[in-house]
């Protein structure tokens, strides 16, 4: 498969990374990207700590070599993730995301990679790979407004 897997602030300082069903969800697809050598692009709120241990110790444990880290200074971090993308020369004909909060900063990255990247057609949000302090159904039911496309 050709596709990167992006997980957005999952830092144990946000609730919503700390749901086991988000970090399970996310613990899937980490498997599913390695499986398939698809890159892992962990998204990082600056000054918030490290993306969660349950997630960058599967990484480690099973020596993956494609992993990227991106610090962002604001809730869109499509700037800083297509910066990722086009330095290390990473897949963008399918990105597939996760993380928190789908209806803040998943949501506000994933306008950011469509409305400046022109990216819509090329997005998969894992629903169960995401999860909110707020409003988890929310933020999903204005990613389908929008035309991207929602993977279990």
């Amino acid at each position: 498969m050709n596709y990167s897997l992006i997980l957005i602030d999952m830092q144990k300082y946000f609730a919503a990374a700390n749901n086991r069903r988000v970090q399970l969800g996310c613990r899937q697809a980490i498997y599913q990207a390695i499986a398939d050598n698809a890159p892992i692009i962990l998204v990082e709120y600056k000054g918030y700590g490290g993306t969660i241990r349950s997630l960058t110790d599967v990484i480690s444990r099973l020596k993956y070599r494609r992993k990227f880290v991106v610090r962002k200074y604001d809730n869109d971090g499509a700037d800083e993730i297509f910066d990722a993308i086009e330095k290390n020369k990473l897949p963008c004909k399918k990105l597939r995301l996760g993380g928190i909060n789908t209806d803040c900063c998943v949501l506000e990255t994933v306008f950011g990679l469509v409305n400046r990247y022109k990216l819509k057609n090329n997005i998969e949000v894992i629903a169960n790979a995401c999860g909110s302090e707020h409003s988890h159904a929310d933020g999903l039911y204005e990613l389908r407004q929008s035309g991207v496309k929602i993977i279990k």
